[in-house]
């Protein structure tokens, strides 16, 4: 099968990738470049943290989730995406974690080009316990078949 387009997925669909083993090495790398905070780099200083250890940054575990997403077979026909809402945290992702990706499609909408849709996902990123660590909503454009 190709791409999934516009026209090949409906309301109440899901989706699903992973497993993506985070590691240490790869939190503080991250962390060290884009969000430099004691507890994203330091295993001593996070250690004491009210986190109690060494964890990804929020912006590490969302590039995940995008990593993730291209990970789908087969994968979805994105030209872009439009927004994301409702983005929330609700545990922390640390070194060890093995991160699955859920979306579910909440609603579609014809544009005003033929050639593109408009669809919306409750995207949601759950550890190995099935604990979710982020959620969110995306909108993008979906290719459709001309």
């Amino acid at each position: 099968m190709t791409d999934i387009h516009f026209e090949d997925i409906e309301v109440g669909d899901g989706l699903k990738a992973g497993p993506y083993l985070l590691t240490k090495d790869e939190i503080i790398t991250f962390a060290r470049q884009y969000d430099p905070r004691p507890f994203h780099i330091d295993e001593a200083a996070a250690s004491r943290s009210m986190f109690g250890g060494l964890i990804a940054a929020s912006a590490h575990t969302f590039a995940i989730a995008q990593a993730l997403a291209y990970r789908w077979d087969p994968p979805l026909a994105v030209l872009a995406a439009l927004g994301i809402d409702e983005m929330r945290l609700f545990s922390p992702a640390r070194p060890g974690d093995e991160l699955n990706l859920i979306s579910t499609l909440l609603e579609k909408r014809e544009s005003s080009k033929p050639d593109r849709g408009i669809a919306t996902f409750q995207t949601r990123v759950q550890n190995q316990r099935g604990e979710t660590v982020l959620e969110y909503k995306i909108t993008v454009l979906l290719a459709r078949r001309l």
